[in-house]
């Protein structure tokens, strides 16, 4: 088999695909990447750094082997051709990242704000490209680019932005940084600012317009067959060494074999203890982050590779940083495990108030925020007056949190905001301390958070939150954090009134969410009921969702709430209703027959958002 690889630049890519002649095969999974491995990748286009090869395979004139699909986002296609050309080619290992550049540089993106990639990406030329802590690139909604006046060309450039969907418009927008008379109502940076953003700006240009992706490609004579034997090996054998493989083996090596840091993991993840919640194997790396985070709070965090000329320091909790992490701190983080367990402890029922698997956080590195707080706080202070207590940071912190998810804060990339968070609680905290136990400690402490997060995530209000709440396609942090909440929550199964348990082996008191007017009974019933008519998915909504065991949801199945919840009664099963957040009016609601589906979700949805509301608040 002959196999033809050349190179692309990012405007032939994005013509082959506008054009037809690259397509996805349909078998293919749909677009999951996050905002954050998104930012990496186009930081990676402007810092030259190699982003992978596209695999893509010839078809036959006209009779391609499987159907052909273009690239989408939420149901919008990519692409200007009406009928595919005779010739096209199915891209086989690659989807994620062409839609990546087909929405940063190609305009695809997804309908509303109400979902993530629905706004567009700019190249901050204010950056220094050759300082990688700086933001390359930003991300701005829908909402922000109106609010900013950034769908205008002239209002980009006075802010040092340039929006990468104009790529075709890049040289003739670098010759207006210096017309002083383009910029909106004479406001125009200093020479100096002019100077060092027209020079970004080249060097950034420069390295887009050179910037080439390898493209392998296979002839239309391999069978499907081949194809697939081919594309499953693309997608799970040839993964790249990982960055834990890495630390295990200089950390082996070290210490001549006598700390094996895969021991070390199993050991946590066999435990019987809270940690065991962090060490999932599928992300060993996430336990070096959690290593290196605590390692961040220290007075000198010194990485283990000194540089000519100065100190090497760890600054984030990057992979590169990640490698730099100290042996001798690997060795003292697993002498003090019993202080993870016990900080591990306080994050599950004083944070998130339930246990949580480490896929079900939503965010987990802001997980990683807390143990480092809590090692700064007892293993780094040694006048404990000093230092904030355990109440005011488990207060702070979880306000912090909730507003960061509920936000979307960290899509825009939690790796590099990490120290900063870090840095921002450790410090607050202390200048909190001469109020302690007193109200304008919460005052003040809810001010700054609101001072720090900015216009630009600003509290999520009940409003807001409850037609989240109605939505039945929202996606990412912000439902992961609401369904972490309905969890935390709910207690007892509504049916039988059992215990729930979330971790349990028993397959028929295994616990998930479920529909409390069930998907069936709304489709057989779409006719009585506007609301299922004009919003089909609102049944999936998360004011329609509660924890049931499989059993409970067996009985249940397609039954109206009325007749599934036919021996409950108010006065009996109070406690469990309300824990499962539905009031005395809701049940009511719930056992009116015919039932009003809309009034429960309106008001369900309503209670649900106050109480996300008041989260995002530090209070007693």
């Amino acid at each position: 088999m002959n196999l033809d690889v050349s190179r692309k630049t990012i405007p032939d890519v994005l013509t082959l695909l506008e054009d037809g002649e690259w397509q996805v095969p349909e078998f293919q999974r749909e677009f999951i990447w996050t905002q954050a491995q998104v930012l990496s990748l186009l930081t990676s286009i402007f810092e030259a750094r190699p982003i992978g090869m596209i695999t893509s395979w010839v078809q036959p004139q006209g009779k391609p082997s499987t159907q052909p699909e273009r690239l989408k986002i939420k149901d919008v296609a990519f692409g200007k051709f009406i009928q595919n050309p005779a010739v096209i080619k199915l891209i086989l290992d690659g989807k994620q990242r062409l839609t990546t550049l087909a929405m940063a540089f190609g305009g695809l993106r997804a309908p509303d704000d109400r979902y993530s990639f629905s706004g567009s990406w700019f190249l901050n030329f204010s950056a220094d490209p050759r300082n990688s802590s700086d933001n390359i690139i930003i991300y701005k909604r829908i909402s922000q680019i109106s609010s900013e006046g950034l769908d205008k060309t002239a209002n980009c450039i006075a802010g040092g932005l340039l929006r990468l969907d104009q790529y075709k418009e890049f040289n003739l927008i670098a010759q207006r940084i210096f017309d002083k008379t383009y910029y909106p109502q004479n406001k125009v940076p200093s020479e100096e600012m002019l100077q060092k953003r027209s020079t970004n700006l080249a060097e950034y240009l420069s390295t887009f317009t050179s910037f080439q992706i390898p493209v392998a490609e296979l002839p239309a004579s391999v069978s499907l067959a081949e194809v697939c034997d081919i594309f499953e090996l693309l997608n799970t054998t040839g993964t790249k060494v990982s960055t834990f493989d890495l630390i295990h083996n200089l950390v082996f090596g070290d210490t001549k074999g006598v700390f094996n840091l895969r021991e070390k993991f199993k050991e946590c993840a066999d435990s019987s203890e809270k940690i065991q919640l962090l060490a999932d194997e599928s992300r060993p790396e996430f336990f070096c982050q959690l290593v290196t985070g605590c390692y961040l709070s220290t007075s000198v965090p010194v990485g283990r590779t000194p540089k000519p000329g100065k100190i090497s320091k760890v600054g984030s909790v990057k992979g590169g940083d990640l490698i730099e992490t100290p042996t001798e701190f690997y060795l003292k983080f697993f002498d003090e495990i019993a202080h993870i367990n016990s900080s591990a402890n306080a994050f599950f029922n004083d944070i998130l108030r339930a246990d949580f698997r480490l896929k079900e956080i939503p965010y987990p590195v802001s997980a990683i925020l807390y143990f480092s707080l809590r090692w700064k706080m007892e293993k780094n202070t040694p006048d404990q007056e000093k230092c904030f207590s355990i109440d005011e940071l488990n207060s702070f912190y979880r306000a912090f949190f909730w507003r960061n998810v509920l936000t979307n804060r960290y899509d825009q990339g939690f790796l590099t905001l990490f120290s900063t968070d870090l840095h921002f609680i450790t410090n607050t905290l202390r200048d909190l301390i001469s109020m302690r136990g007193t109200d304008a400690w919460f005052t003040q402490a809810n001010e700054k958070l609101t001072e720090y997060f900015g216009s630009q995530y600003p509290v999520r209000s009940s409003t807001q939150l409850g037609e989240i709440l109605k939505d039945g396609e929202i996606r990412g942090a912000i439902r992961q954090a609401v369904i972490l909440y309905l969890y935390s929550q709910t207690k007892y199964d509504l049916l039988t009134g059992e215990t729930l348990n979330r971790f349990t082996q028993d397959r028929k008191l295994s616990v998930d969410l479920h529909h409390i007017f069930p998907k069936q009974w709304c489709k057989n019933n779409s006719g009585e009921y506007a609301i299922l008519r004009e919003q089909p998915t609102i049944s999936d909504s998360l004011a329609n969702l509660v924890p049931l065991t499989a059993s409970s949801n067996n009985d249940w199945k397609t039954k109206s709430p009325a007749t599934a919840l036919k021996s409950c009664s108010w006065d009996v099963d109070k406690l469990r209703f309300e824990m499962a957040l539905i009031d005395r009016e809701l049940f009511e609601v719930l056992k009116s027959a015919p039932p009003n589906p809309k009034v429960f979700w309106d008001k369900r949805a309503q209670l649900i958002a106050t109480r996300l509301e008041m989260l995002q608040k530090a209070s007693r």
